[in-house]
């Protein structure tokens, strides 16, 4: 298995690998991976990508003349078209940022290359019962051979921030294709996650690997904070309660809107991240909401929330527009979207809320 893969390309992407069509994206939200087995050659290797902002793909009244015209200057001719592409809906002008639609690759490309069995996704949750703290794990392994069963061992091992390490072992014979290994794990002496002024915020180093006979073929590290997060929606009268709680414990949620920090995300590094959570924090915030008209941000920033104790309230990319609901192939375009931006994000302890949009409401004739 080789694969090409774009952490972003902004917008409609054609990928040519020694001349040859490797594939296509027309999504600029997520990775677009790109089978290269075949293509690549011993030695030199070119890559090329053509990439247009998307203007070609924007249906209705508005005249291929004026195409042009409206997609740099008039950004309220655009609102009604904005939702047709999974482009930022913000590249058209909002009342913080002029129109700038982005073109280019505008995060890190790599080459990789498995064989044997590799990780697919990796899952964990919380689990409180009284003193006690678990660990679900879902652990979802590829086999890559073509027509045989494989046994495979995956080492699970969370490392505390004192050093104490608890370590789990799945040996299974997996079938062709994607295999989920579930456990619930006890934690000793755990070190619960808190939000900014609820208590400290704790982060266990996690790696998971995959071997086929005792070799290594897949590896995964990230962090990981104990904490349960979940939304007490009891009734009042009239109405009910939206109160998040993590741990069990009522959050007073102080906080504001992010929106991307520069209307070129490319220039964000990983300092003006951390310097701006950092001011959140020292504004006593404890949440933030990512807006669904920017970016599912880069990991830079999940990672500051992480560690700064901010919880942060997760858009969908939709906002203010008219999206194709009826249409299969866009539903199915945002599933594929959906689910890879969820398994990106999930294990950050900062991850409180997903939320399906921005002012967006849909009538019904």
């Amino acid at each position: 298995c080789q694969e090409m893969i774009f952490e972003g390309l902004d917008y409609y992407a054609q990928v040519f690998v020694n001349g040859a069509l490797a594939g296509e994206s027309r999504d600029s939200y997520v990775p677009a991976a790109f089978n290269v087995k075949g293509l690549l050659k011993k030695g030199r290797n070119e890559i090329a990508v053509r990439i247009t902002a998307g203007a070609e793909f924007i249906q209705g009244s508005v005249s291929k003349d004026h195409l042009r015209t409206y997609f740099y200057r008039d950004r309220r001719a655009m609102n009604n078209f904005r939702g047709q592409i999974r482009k930022p809906v913000y590249s058209w002008g909002w009342d913080w940022v002029e129109s700038l639609p982005n073109i280019g690759i505008w995060r890190p490309a790599r080459l990789e290359s498995r064989s044997g069995a590799a990780l697919h996704d990796v899952r964990l949750d919380t689990v409180l019962d009284g003193k006690d703290v678990f660990i679900d794990a879902e652990i979802v392994v590829e086999n890559l051979h073509l027509w045989s069963e494989r046994r495979v061992a995956v080492i699970l091992k969370l490392v505390s921030p004192q050093g104490r390490a608890t370590t789990h072992e799945f040996v299974s014979d997996i079938q062709v294709g994607r295999t989920p290994l579930r456990a619930r794990i006890k934690i000793p002496e755990p070190q619960l996650w808190w939000p900014n002024g609820m208590g400290g915020q704790p982060l266990y180093d996690v790696s998971v690997v995959v071997k086929v006979k005792n070799k290594v073929t897949d590896l995964r590290r990230f962090r990981y904070g104990l904490r349960t997060v979940g939304v007490d929606q009891s009734p009042l009268p009239g109405g009910r309660r939206f109160c998040v709680r993590v741990n069990g414990t009522d959050v007073f949620c102080k906080g504001g809107n992010w929106v991307p920090a520069d209307a070129i995300p490319a220039r964000v590094n990983a300092e003006k991240y951390r310097r701006l959570v950092q001011e959140a924090k020292k504004a006593n915030y404890t949440m933030l909401r990512v807006w669904g008209g920017g970016i599912y941000e880069d990991d830079c920033f999940y990672e500051a929330c992480d560690e700064a104790g901010i919880l942060v309230f997760q858009d969908f990319m939709f906002a203010c527009s008219d999206y194709a609901g009826t249409d299969f192939g866009f539903r199915a375009q945002v599933r594929a979207e959906t689910e890879a931006a969820v398994m990106r994000l999930r294990h950050h302890a900062c991850i409180a809320l997903w939320c399906g949009s921005n002012e967006n409401i849909s009538w019904l004739p």
